[in-house]
């Protein structure tokens, strides 16, 4: 197979596989950066999130009113600015980050099933290439 097909192939079963480990937390899988990011470097805006996930302002947006819709996170008016908001985790999700983590190292430990190690440090040393 081609990498045209391959990459977008693995980041799509990936997700399947995040969404399936998360989804009984009420947690999809295309909130979990947004999570993960939050856990590390709590009240950012918007579009500083937006940047940081590598997606469009439309699409952080609507993720981050169903999180605060589903009790995810925290929003409140920007100090200096008060048409910016910025978001914190809220205590319930602080509280699913261990099982996130959990999950998502189960869905690497089955992802990298069988894959030498020599292979697995090849293949980190190539995505990090791809995506920076």
């Amino acid at each position: 197979m081609s990498s045209d097909f391959i990459l977008p192939q693995t980041a799509r079963l990936f997700m399947i596989a995040v969404e399936r480990q998360t989804k009984h937390m009420g947690i999809s899988a295309g909130q979990v950066p947004a999570l993960l990011i939050l856990a590390e470097t709590p009240n950012m805006t918007q579009a500083e999130l937006a940047k940081k996930i590598s997606v469009e302002q439309p699409t952080i947006a609507n993720t981050l009113k169903r999180m605060e819709r589903d009790g995810l996170l925290i929003r409140q008016s920007d100090d200096d600015d008060k048409r910016k908001h910025r978001y914190d985790l809220s205590d319930h999700a602080r509280s699913l980050l261990p099982d996130i983590k959990r999950a998502l190292g189960r869905v690497l430990k089955q992802a990298q099933k069988g894959i030498e190690p020599d292979h697995m440090q090849m293949y980190v040393t190539v995505m990090n290439q791809i995506i920076m």
